[in-house]
């Protein structure tokens, strides 16, 4: 077989591009969650390559290798949804080419880039000298490719390196132990009479007494810093569990028009988070223009006329879209942490405005606000103290 390399293109002809038009399938069965990590993965990322980018370097920096061999640590085969599943909400990312490939397609895909996952051969440094490679089965991998405007497809390599592998004592492969080789016997030597020992039994008790003072303080220590950390952890871990099935509950709405209106709650809803005033009982253009000044998204007025136009049109909308509705939304959401720093990203996170927006808690909360405001007015001195009274107005 004869082939030809393509060349190659740097990031730095690329930077201007955008991502090519090409029509792909719709995504199925996409692991839960899939479309929040790959937009936080690319919050920073300004520019398309900038954005493949993010996603090929959280997978390679942040997972470890194995192709679950003899002696490798534990990786099962396979890239279904389960596994899939697994390898990103694991407390390690462990899996071979198979697996990285197709998680960066999917999260790719899931913020509207257009990607698809190559199988084929590549031989090792030098092996190609003689313009001959052979090509076996363990030359064979898997990547990802980009298609860019004018550049065509671009390949994208998001498996780590072979020898980074997990440093966990519970992940380690097996040792393989080498044969014991027999040693001659040591050589004789004459015995020397020495006086008979017996054990000090007190400095053994000694020992144990002091051993153990230390050893409760080691483990007094340990359990308050996993206690600290289980406590700061805590926070994250519920809030965005709450906020992860809401926005599930609303893409699986069962009315069309449902989906579209939950995707711009969701929209909303982030915009809360990051300090958005939103007047209750407001239009989606209304809000719009709330939620553009908040997020500098000027794409948030098109992304609501779409809106009501697809829950009051004379039609149901189709599954594509909604999918094409929500990548606007998540693109929109991914886009926030350009200009938020560190600490507004937190407290987005943390934030609980959106989730009690409506609830008993809120309307208790604003009616002391609106109470506290109205105790304020009644005041003497102020102008709607004077005029109370129809009388006391007509008088003055």
């Amino acid at each position: 077989m004869q082939t030809v390399i393509p060349a190659d293109v740097t990031d730095e002809e690329l930077e201007g591009a955008d991502f090519g038009n090409v029509k792909l399938p719709r995504q199925e069965n996409v692991p839960d969650g899939l479309s929040s990590i790959a937009a936080d993965a690319v919050a920073a990322a300004e520019t398309p390559i900038g954005q493949v980018r993010a996603l090929e370097a959280y997978l390679s920096e942040d997972g470890f290798f194995s192709h679950g061999l003899d002696g490798e640590v534990l990786s099962r085969a396979g890239h279904g949804t389960e596994r899939i599943t697994t390898l990103v909400g694991g407390e390690q990312m462990v899996g071979d080419d198979e697996q990285y490939a197709t998680t960066m397609a999917l999260m790719a895909r899931e913020l509207g880039i257009p990607a698809r996952v190559v199988m084929g051969f590549y031989p090792e440094e030098g092996e190609t000298d003689a313009g001959v490679f052979t090509a076996t089965g363990d030359t064979l991998h898997a990547w990802v490719e980009v298609n860019f405007a004018g550049h065509g497809w671009r390949a994208f390599d998001p498996t780590p390196p072979e020898d980074q592998i997990p440093t966990d004592q519970n992940t380690r492969p097996k040792a393989d132990p080498k044969p014991q080789v027999l040693q001659p016997p040591p050589p004789p030597q004459e015995p020397v009479d020495l006086p008979p020992i017996l054990p000090d039994e007190r400095e053994a008790e000694d020992e144990k007494t002091s051993i153990a003072p230390i050893l409760g303080l080691i483990l007094a220590i340990g359990g308050g810093v996993l206690g600290v950390v289980a406590i700061l952890a805590a926070p994250f871990i519920i809030i965005g569990a709450w906020k992860a099935a809401r926005r599930r509950s609303r893409r699986a709405a069962a009315r069309p028009a449902d989906r579209i209106s939950g995707g711009w709650d969701e929209l909303t809803d982030r915009a809360i988070d990051y300090g958005a005033r939103l007047v209750p009982g407001a239009t989606r253009a209304e809000e719009a223009v709330e939620v553009a000044g908040t997020l500098a998204a000027p794409t948030a007025t098109d992304l609501a006329d779409r809106a009501d136009a697809e829950v009051f049109g004379p039609g149901d909308p189709t599954q594509d879209d909604i999918d094409a509705f929500w990548r606007e939304v998540d693109q929109i959401v991914g886009g926030i942490g350009n200009e938020a720093g560190f600490w507004r990203r937190l407290r987005a996170r943390l934030s609980l405005r959106a989730l009690l927006g409506g609830t008993a808690l809120s309307r208790g909360v604003q009616g002391l606000k609106d109470a506290a405001t109205a105790r304020s007015r009644r005041e003497p001195g102020t102008i709607e103290g004077s005029a109370s009274h129809p009388n006391e107005s007509e008088n003055s």
